[in-house]
């Protein structure tokens, strides 16, 4: 119906004007004319016709014109402006006087109707068809355009995530590398320290403990000569005795925390229950220790750590917990070694867990491959849990 014509002309309209089709807006313009006048609409329809008079007239051949002479003319018999109308179907008459066709036989112009009405469909199926086809050519255009965006993005993204991961990648491995470095000196630093600890223990053992024990052995003679002397000498004599002795203890002592003897011949497993027994036996605190898996030796370098680390843990419980009862567990499994020390003390406030003894336990577990992790409160004690790879 002419409603629906009147919608395709108007969308075949925006079509036409991009793409800048003068004699096809021409054509689309009568045609909605024709479609307003079918309606009644008839200023709307002479509206249409003036538009192709004033804007386009220089692209319609004297058919066109002669047609729209004709319309207009019509338009304004209907409208009741018969001056309007006469003025124009005389310029009608003008063009329509250069024709071949004459089209005032009546059959003729009913033939002329029907060939118009039959143009007028297939130009609406036509145009629908072109507005069809332009559609389907911008929808592939976008689709196109859409899925080349689509690649580049896909593209770009994947790019971007290969330099990212190949930055982080070369991050890590050089972060890796200085962490090597690093444990590499800390683990010289530890060597150096144990070397010169050992050297240190085997001077204080077999040079001043020597001395002192053969100083020791010359004052036993010598008191036994001044028996008979007063009593207040004698006490002088004992005094000095028991410093002798004493300063021997001492040093064998010191000698023995620097480099055990027990740790170097025996292993670490002799070597901890010599510092327990050592360390507890004149304190208030008992101990338990167990062990499994230990019929064999760790490596020189594991040994010496773990027994550092148990050592200093031990000196931090006899200073500052408070404990009644010590347990210690020392377990070998296929791939790591695991040291327990657990005490029922008062526990490490915050700004101890922080102090020098600790970061020194983790800088050497460090170089070891190991890690120390602390359980700690305040009311129930503290649980150290040392794991190093083998």
């Amino acid at each position: 119906n002419s409603e629906q014509c009147i919608v395709c002309f108007e969308e075949l309209l925006k079509v036409q004007k991009e793409i800048n089709d003068r004699r096809g807006i021409v054509m689309t313009k009568m045609n909605l004319s024709n479609s307003y006048g079918d309606l009644g609409l008839n200023e709307k329809s002479l509206e249409e016709n003036l538009d192709i008079l004033k804007n386009y007239f220089n692209v319609c051949n004297n058919e066109m014109k002669a047609k729209l002479y004709k319309n207009i003319a019509g338009s304004y018999k209907y409208l009741n402006d018969f001056e309007k109308a006469y003025e124009f179907r005389k310029k009608y008459d003008q063009y329509q006087d250069s024709l071949r066709t004459e089209y005032f036989d009546n059959d003729i112009l009913e033939i002329t109707e029907k060939y118009q009405s039959e143009k007028k469909e297939k130009e609406i199926a036509s145009q629908k068809l072109e507005i069809a086809s332009k559609d389907l050519k911008i929808s592939n255009r976008n689709k196109f355009l859409f899925g080349l965006g689509g690649g580049v993005f896909a593209l770009v993204f994947f790019g971007l995530f290969i330099m990212q991961r190949n930055k982080r990648k070369a991050q890590q491995e050089k972060d890796k590398a200085i962490i090597a470095e690093r444990d590499k000196g800390l683990l010289a630093v530890f060597n150096a320290q144990e070397e010169e600890r050992k050297r240190v223990a085997k001077d204080l053992h077999d040079g001043i403990g020597q001395q002192i024990g053969a100083a020791s052995l010359h004052f036993q003679a010598l008191s036994k000569k001044v028996n008979a002397l007063s009593g207040e000498l004698q006490n002088d004599i004992d005094r000095i005795k028991k410093i002798i002795t004493d300063t021997g203890t001492d040093v064998r002592n010191i000698s023995h925390r620097m480099m055990p003897r027990a740790l170097t011949e025996l292993g670490l497993l002799d070597a901890l229950k010599d510092m327990l027994e050592i360390s507890f036996s004149n304190s208030d605190i008992t101990y338990e220790f167990e062990h499994h898996n230990m019929d064999e030796r760790l490596p020189q370098n594991i040994e010496i750590g773990l027994y550092r680390i148990a050592q200093e843990l031990i000196n931090n419980i006899l200073k500052h917990s408070g404990a009644k009862k010590v347990e210690v567990q020392l377990v070998k499994r296929k791939k790591h070694c695991v040291l327990l020390i657990q005490d029922d003390g008062k526990g490490i406030s915050d700004k101890k867990s922080d102090g020098i003894g600790i970061r020194n336990m983790n800088s050497r577990l460090n170089a070891l491959n190991g890690k120390l992790n602390l359980e700690s409160d305040l009311e129930s004690g503290t649980t150290a849990v040392v794991r190093i790879a083998l």
